[in-house]
């Protein structure tokens, strides 16, 4: 603090003469300044610029005046910032004060835990001496031990070889043993997998033969039901007509759901018992029964040749089966044919057409792009009845089926071929009455039955009397190529027609597959 005083008041003085010079500095150099004071009153002063010299005198003291408080801020700041750092240097006094006397403590507990540890290592170099003669003598007897483990290791050796060379004498026995055994075993796991595939191979068979058994006997009763129907269509439309024409279509699809049912599940069980299912655990498949037919096929056959025909009117389903050219060449127009033959009998006489009715898919009739118009159809049924007048329409209609079924479709013949292949049926129908004939003697004269009207045309009479069931046209057998009567067919799965003499030797050399036709069962 006297160091400060010391040096503001010598600032102040400084300030003091630097005022007196510039106050000299502003006199106007034309006054004469008066330095005796003696002469103090012996002249007046007169300048004019007095009051501009005051007023610049008391501007210089004002600025003095601030410069003065100026000096004195920072002089009190100044004094400010001393004590500040006086404090901050007491107390930095104090923490080394206190942190010399924490060293000097510090010092002290080191020197006792040095005393402490110098103690303790003394007392741990003792017991690390007792030690190591304790483990002086642990390592002699060790040795001992070692010596006599050695010892005993070397006899042990002894046997493990000993046991070595016997167990190596053993194990090639024993793996000549187990080589027969694998070799018994592959050859026991083969005979297992014959056997067993024989076994699912005969399993496979019977639930194949009891499914074609049963797939036959449904087929049989849909063959009478497409027989019925086709004949149903033949005949004259009526209410009566058409009521049992959709009990037959029922019937029909009745069977035709039975017999896909039954597929459904055989394929099921042989599918099973192919992946490994035993037969025995498998459900039954109880075999389908048929539903009685809406009436007797026989009946029906006879009601429909005594019904009257109308030509004018011809079924539906005539245009839905014939797709020919109705062009009639006129040298067919003056051909004759053979005359009826009669055979006498309870229900009249026998038409020459064997093949009346066959059975025929329900869907004949669309494989043909487009059917002929009625009236064409019409002309050509009147062009074939002139070239065959002893045959009524409906019998030309039978006819024309069975060629049908025969050849699959008719598209693509023509009328001259047509007639042909009617020709040919006729004649085939003649040759079976003739042989009718010469086993029943000679034909007496036909009479009428009770209830046909006298006036009836030949032609409808002549048709009148169907046998009660018609025959079904013969199929050849694929190895001898001779005609299979029914009680020689053997049942097959597939469509394929065989005799049963036929096929005995290759069916006991095979007996995987059920059809030397068929590839895709071998």
């Amino acid at each position: 603090m006297p160091g400060a005083c010391a040096m503001a008041e010598g600032d102040t003085s400084h300030r003091d003469g630097l005022e007196n010079q510039e106050w000299h500095g502003t006199l106007n150099p034309s006054v004469s300044v008066q330095t005796e004071h003696w002469r103090q009153d012996a002249q007046t002063v007169t300048d004019g610029d007095v009051d501009r010299v005051l007023r610049e005198l008391l501007n210089h003291r004002d600025r003095l005046k601030d410069s003065y408080q100026e000096v004195l801020d920072k002089q009190t700041q100044a004094e400010k910032q001393l004590q500040v750092q006086i404090k901050q240097l007491k107390q930095k006094r104090d923490e080394e004060i206190n942190r010399h006397r924490d060293t000097v403590k510090a010092i002290q507990d080191g020197n006792v835990k040095k005393e402490e540890t110098k103690k303790k290592m003394e007392k741990e170099k003792k017991e690390q001496a007792q030690k190591e003669q304790d483990l002086n003598s642990d390592l002699e007897k060790t040795q001992t031990k070692s010596d006599r483990l050695k010892q005993e290791r070397n006899e042990m050796e002894k046997k493990i070889q000993s046991l070595l060379e016997e167990q190596t004498h053993e194990k090639e026995e024993w793996d000549l043993e187990l080589a027969s055994l694998r070799k018994l075993e592959e050859e026991v796991t083969q005979g297992v997998k014959e056997e067993n595939d024989r076994a699912v191979a005969a399993e496979v068979l019977a639930l194949e033969s009891r499914r074609d058994l049963l797939i036959i006997t449904l087929e049989g009763g849909e063959s009478e039901a497409e027989v019925t129907l086709s004949l149903l269509r033949v005949a004259t439309p009526s209410l009566e007509w058409i009521q049992l024409k959709q009990k037959w279509e029922a019937r029909l699809v009745g069977i035709q759901q039975m017999k896909a049912n039954l597929w459904d599940q055989f394929a099921s069980h042989i599918q099973e018992v192919k992946n490994g299912a035993k037969l025995s655990s498998l459900p039954s498949i109880s075999a389908p029964s048929l539903p009685h037919p809406p009436c007797d096929p026989n009946l029906l056959l006879q009601r429909i040749a005594l019904a009257p025909q109308l030509p004018a009117q011809q079924p539906a389903i005539l245009r839905d089966l014939f797709h020919l050219q109705p062009q009639l060449p006129k040298a067919l127009a003056c051909q004759t044919s053979p005359p009826l033959v009669q055979i006498p009998g309870q229900l009249g006489v026998i038409s020459r057409l064997p093949k009346a009715a066959s059975a025929f898919p329900s869907s004949l009739g669309n494989d043909h792009p487009a059917p002929p118009a009625p009236d064409k159809l019409g002309e050509l049924l009147e062009k074939l009845h002139v070239r065959f007048p002893q045959c009524t329409k409906s019998q030309l209609t039978g006819i024309m089926q069975q060629i049908k079924v025969t050849r699959g479709t008719l598209s693509g013949l023509t009328v001259e071929e047509l007639c042909q292949h009617v020709a040919a049926r006729l004649k085939e129908a003649d040759v079976g009455v003739g042989m009718l004939l010469s086993a029943g003697g000679p034909t007496p004269p036909y009479r009428a039955p009770q209830g046909i009207p006298a006036f009836m045309p030949p032609a409808q009479m002549a048709f009148t009397g169907l046998p009660q069931q018609l025959p079904t046209p013969f199929k050849l057998c694929l190895i001898c190529q001779e005609r299979v009567l029914p009680l020689d067919l053997k049942p097959m799965s597939c469509n394929h027609i065989l005799h049963k003499q036929c096929v005995p030797f290759w069916s006991l050399a095979n007996q995987k597959a059920s059809c030397p036709f068929c590839p895709t069962r071998r």
